[in-house]
């Protein structure tokens, strides 16, 4: 029973990681479209273009948030899963701190790549 919890677990936690690499690749892709093509976008109102980057860029801020805090509650529960583990490795059965840099490092990147993206968008409009 516990080896299929943990691999559901880590199911899980792989699905939380390719969502927050789909969520950045999709959106610095609607960034780079609107950059490259915004000459042939000209019938279309600058305002309503970032009016919809910005609505796509705040919801992919959270989405990438929330996809990290799912992914450290996962790790969290597989670790508190294996403690007492004889054959686990201590870095299998150790907790996550949320708040230290090595967990906040991945999460700063893309909110940061996402947002500069954005940024981009405003001189190119």
């Amino acid at each position: 029973m516990k080896e299929a919890i943990l691999q559901c677990l880590q199911q899980q936690m792989d699905k939380c990681t390719n969502e927050q690499f789909w969520a950045v690749t999709s959106l610095t892709a609607a960034d780079g479209f609107f950059i490259i093509q915004r000459k042939d976008l000209a019938v279309v109102p600058t305002w309503l273009c970032m009016t919809l980057l910005t609505i796509s860029m705040f919801y992919g801020v959270r989405f990438i948030i929330h996809r990290h805090i799912a992914f450290f509650r996962l790790f969290n529960a597989k670790a508190k899963l294996l403690q007492g583990e004889p054959d686990a490795p201590a870095f299998m059965t150790e907790t996550a701190n949320m708040r230290r840099f090595e967990e906040l490092s991945g999460v700063i990147f893309y909110v940061g790549w996402v947002v500069a993206g954005y940024a981009l968008c405003w001189f190119a409009a």
